[in-house]
């Protein structure tokens, strides 16, 4: 069975938002405390309007008033959070230097905002904050934890580990910041996608990049958690952002049973982007022709179609035939595992 499907386009209407202001509204430039409560009515009124141009003023808005003392912390995690939930490019720089907030709940939503964006260049400042954690007055030991999620997403990033533990020695902590920040002069003119093929020949994950259909197998086999958490997190991201060939074709290979189960999983996941990202690379693994083993549980396809009717896709057409056809591809992929879901 050819595991792709043809959904009607949405009538472009529904994909439309409505067009915001060209100029910043006026409650954005207005500075001071007194008015923080008309600036965070403004910020939520444009984050719930979500379409670019709305982004946009907020993170311009942030810009402007990210040295004013005025500007509360409500405000700064509001539009951070903005920034992350419509993926805006321009939040990047801007959460690279709210990582020196002196709020902590603004350092999280940074540290957030940059790992939503996948953003790059963020890694020194990464290594700043895990260099900070315990030592500095802004940076006490509650901020520990927020070091080791600064940890963690720097090894995402970079598909690469130096081992920094937020609860180790302060001198085995020193050498593993001195060991990023080394790594990052040598690696800072690459590509991400030369820091994600290298991971990949580190860890013994033989795989093409730019990925193609042909490389799906070879990447759903690194997600098993006998994989490092980075792998598996590379491993999955490229996945979900593969592009669904138009005319699939059957592959002789057969994804193992330990991978599609860890594929499968990540449907249950609490956390809701990575029953998205699970959603788009099984969806992409069936469309590749992937013969995967997966597990026979109706209700992983029901949570699939849940998943796919509000992922974050690449482009409107793709999102507008997912919304349109996510409970078709649940019964036909009910229909696929009933065929070939014993098969050997």
């Amino acid at each position: 069975m050819r595991a792709y499907l043809l959904f009607s386009l949405l009538p472009a209407a529904c994909l439309l938002a409505e067009e915001a202001p060209s100029t910043p509204p006026p409650a954005l430039s207005a500075r001071g405390a007194d008015r923080s409560v008309e600036r965070l009515v403004e910020i939520h009124r444009l984050a719930g309007r979500g379409d670019s141009a709305s982004v946009r003023a907020l993170a311009a808005a942030y810009a402007r008033l990210q040295d004013d003392p005025g500007f509360s912390e409500a405000e700064r995690v509001a539009v951070l959070q903005a920034l992350a939930a419509a993926r805006e490019p321009a939040g990047g720089p801007l959460a690279c230097r709210a990582l020196e907030d002196a709020s902590r709940p603004v350092r999280a939503a940074a540290l957030q905002l940059i790992r939503d964006l996948r953003h790059a260049p963020a890694v020194p400042a990464l290594v700043d904050l895990m260099a900070k954690a315990g030592t500095e007055p802004l940076f006490r030991e509650e901020d520990l934890g927020l070091a080791q999620r600064a940890s963690d997403l720097l090894e995402t990033l970079a598909n690469h580990a130096e081992h920094y533990e937020a609860l180790s020695t302060r001198p085995e902590q020193q050498v593993a910041v001195a060991r990023w920040r080394e790594w990052w002069g040598t690696h800072q003119g690459q590509t991400r996608l030369d820091w994600q093929r290298q991971g990949f020949e580190e860890s013994g994950v033989k795989v093409s990049l730019p990925l193609d259909p042909a490389g799906v197998a070879v990447l759903v086999e690194a997600l098993p958690d006998t994989q490092p958490a980075w792998i598996r997190e590379n491993a999955l991201e490229l996945l979900s952002t593969l592009p669904t060939p138009a005319v699939p074709e059957k592959k002789d290979g057969r994804v193992s049973q330990p991978a599609c189960e860890a594929l499968a999983k990540g449907l249950s996941h609490a956390d809701e982007k990575v029953q998205m990202r699970s959603a788009l690379a099984l969806y992409r693994v069936l469309a590749a022709g992937a013969h995967a083993d997966l597990p026979s549980r109706d209700d992983r396809f029901d949570a699939l179609g849940k998943a796919l009717s509000s992922a974050p896709f690449k482009d409107a057409a793709e999102a507008s035939r997912a919304a349109k056809g996510a409970g078709e591809f649940v019964r036909e992929m009910k229909s696929w595992w009933g065929a070939h879901g014993n098969a050997s």
